[in-house]
């Protein structure tokens, strides 16, 4: 969760009149696109149709579906390969939202081949991080290490004009999806080596406040992460000192108000820790963002809990039954769908984050409250109420389990068609290698045969002047006696 703010970082500057705006997924308006449509033709319609695919793709997946697939259609009729990549993209966006991750990888590789060869190395780049975000999901850090890496190559390469592919936003982005991936493997070295690198290049390329405060709280979680808390509660409190610019910017501080009071209770200070987290859970319950205030209120019952304050842990943990109850009842993070539209958790600030996911880490809330619970009645010799809660957490877990075997089946389809894929293009280079080779042999027969060729008639050509040379000389001989006689 902690390093889920890392991929804040990914951003690519642009308009979008959806209510949602994502800065790294490029949107269009719907209206406008729908109205432009009817009066197109060939690549211009296709371009537009697969804008309306992206557009639509996190919002209503048949309709995004169906413009990807007229998209394609239309695109391979007037044979416009840039086309046919982009809706191959689309079809990964669409795929990835949905949590069909072998799908999403396969619609991205196939967007990636086409990109390759008509030479779009920026947005092939792209690409590759979005595979890397792709294996992410699925939790295969490996490849989603690998990728981002060959984006970063992509990136670094120059232009004609001698500078790279990439600029700042675009290393920033994968360098924070590098730093995310690596927390996740507990490679805490690493993520401060990358984390460094954001917080150079945001700080020296004039980026927004909000993505400076999000890139000195994430070194504070790397400085944290490697054992160093004074250097984390240094950044931490430099985060805070942001001016509330958005409501974007001041929500998100409260997950650094969290940090915090996670930071002093590793310290042991108890009053400063529950200081922290009262105040982020008074403002995400007062504002309606349930998932925050589960986590918050939850962390407060823990935190007294381990203190040896049953009564007041329970407390807090009652709050957090009742809030995870009207998460399941609206089936939403938030008491208001007006709150969607704001950056609570971080993702969504720059991508929808798949609903799997959310669902995921809402039910790993709830196997933890429901788990106090049930150790706190029982401690109390509330035996009917431990029994219940008991109860609830082995259905939470149940639950719970359930989602990971679900992601754990299609990582494994992914690995399976990640594999797959890597063994095609593999063999795909091999046949072009022994082409290749071929190819080479037979420009070397015809390049042979054509020098033996050409000495034939160069030693024919001399044995034909020495013979003339020869009868000349004899002739000359002939005349002479001649004249002689």
């Amino acid at each position: 969760m902690r390093y889920a703010l890392l991929f804040l970082f990914i951003i690519l500057s642009s308009i979008r009149a959806l209510p949602q705006k994502y800065l790294h997924l490029e949107t269009w308006d719907v209206d406008s696109l729908h109205l432009i449509l009817p009066h197109q033709n060939g690549e211009q319609r296709v371009n537009s149709l697969n804008n309306l695919a992206v557009s639509l793709s996190f919002v209503d997946y048949n309709e995004s579906k169906q413009y990807a697939d007229d998209a394609m259609n239309l695109a391979k009729e007037v044979n416009y390969e840039e086309g046919i990549a982009a809706a191959f993209r689309n079809y990964g966006q669409i795929y990835l939202y949905q949590g069909n991750y072998p799908q999403a990888l396969n619609n991205y590789l196939e967007a990636l081949s086409l990109y390759e060869k008509l030479e779009k190395k920026h947005t092939a780049g792209w690409v590759c991080f979005e595979i890397a975000k792709t294996h992410y999901f699925a939790n295969n850090y490996e490849k989603t290490i690998e990728y981002a890496f060959i984006a970063l190559d992509l990136f670094q390469e120059r232009t004609d004009e001698g500078y790279t592919v990439g600029n700042a936003r675009d290393f920033v982005a994968v360098y924070g999806g590098i730093v995310e991936t690596y927390g996740m493997m507990g490679r805490y070295d690493k993520t401060l080596e990358f984390d460094l690198k954001v917080y150079d290049l945001v700080r020296k390329n004039n980026f927004y406040d909000i993505e400076l405060m999000i890139s000195t709280w994430s070194l504070g979680y790397s400085f944290s992460d490697e054992g160093e808390p004074d250097s984390a509660k240094a950044y931490f409190l430099k985060a805070l000192a942001f001016p509330d610019e958005s409501l974007d910017m001041k929500t998100l501080k409260f997950r650094n108000i969290i940090s915090l009071g996670w930071l002093y209770y590793s310290a042991g200070v108890i009053d400063s820790a529950l200081y922290y987290m009262k105040t982020a859970f008074e403002f995400y319950e007062k504002k309606g963002f349930l998932y925050w205030a589960l986590v918050t209120s939850r962390g407060l019952g823990y935190i007294y809990y381990k203190n040896n304050e049953l009564t007041v842990a329970e407390k807090y943990l009652k709050q957090s039954e009742r809030i995870f109850n009207e998460m399941l009842t609206k089936n939403s993070w938030f008491r208001n769908d007006s709150l969607k539209y704001i950056a609570s958790y971080g993702l969504e600030l720059y991508f929808p984050v798949p609903p799997a996911r959310l669902k995921e880490m809402m039910w790993a809330e709830s196997r933890s409250m429901y788990k106090l619970l049930y150790r706190i009645n029982n401690a109390e010799n509330n035996f009917d109420k431990a029994l219940k809660y008991h109860v609830a957490y082995a259905g939470a877990r149940d639950t719970l389990n359930n989602i990971m075997r679900n992601r754990e089946t299609i990582e494994l389809q992914t690995r399976y068609e990640s594999e797959r894929k890597d063994q095609q293009i593999e063999a795909l280079s091999l046949a072009n290698e022994l082409k290749e080779s071929r190819l080479q042999q037979n420009r070397s027969f015809l390049f042979g045969s054509a020098g033996l060729f050409i000495l034939i008639l160069m030693l024919g050509y001399i044995l034909f002047r020495q013979n003339k040379l020869k009868t000349d000389q004899q002739m000359l001989v002939l005349q002479q006696k001649l004249f002689r006689s």
